[in-house]
């Protein structure tokens, strides 16, 4: 496989973003919209980062939660004019399912988790993830969360909610992330 698919399939998945609410582009993004919050004295701010997330991505259910979100977004006619959805579903199994990286003088071919160093990696994860947190995390937590922003499997969030809220909201992001354990501190 060459590098143009997965280029390809990056620039059109890169078109996805301003459809994840929770999406932020870098961090002087984060520091201008935190620096306008007013926090009530119960606030704790917390952070978060998916263990070895690419890794633990399963393709097949990557795969399938994507082209949920894909066909979701088709169906209520918010994919970008042009979008080719079926190549798209097509690039991503040959994409993920055919990487080939080299280690010292040996190649390999990926068997689990994101194609890596591919230049679709970003959002491919980055979509896997939003399709639960638009699905879970936002509906059940959004009443609890002042702020909630990520940059790939890194969360920064301002809590608001109770303790039990937040036993419950660790455990649900844990569930998100597949086979990860997060890392969440307040």
């Amino acid at each position: 496989m060459n590098d143009v698919s997965k280029c390809w399939l990056d620039y059109w998945l890169q078109k996805l973003k301003r459809h994840v609410p929770t999406y932020v582009k870098d961090s002087q993004q984060v520091l201008d919209e935190i620096a306008t919050l007013i926090l009530p004295p119960i606030a704790q701010l917390f952070v978060t980062d998916a263990d070895a997330m690419y890794n633990n991505i399963d393709t097949d259910h990557a795969i399938l939660v994507i082209t949920w979100w894909l066909n979701d977004l088709d169906s209520r006619g918010l994919l970008p004019l042009d979008f080719p959805l079926d190549a798209i579903r097509e690039a991503m199994e040959l994409v993920m399912r055919n990487n080939i990286f080299e280690y010292g003088d040996l190649c390999f071919l990926q068997l689990l988790g994101t194609a890596m160093g591919t230049s679709a990696a970003v959002m491919w994860a980055t979509l896997y993830f939003a399709y639960h947190e638009v699905h879970t995390i936002i509906p059940k937590y959004g009443d609890c969360l002042l702020y909630f922003k990520r940059f790939i499997d890194d969360i920064f969030g301002v809590w608001v909610g109770t303790p039990q809220q937040w036993s419950d909201f660790c455990n649900d992001i844990d569930v998100g992330t597949s086979r990860n354990r997060s890392l969440l501190r307040q």
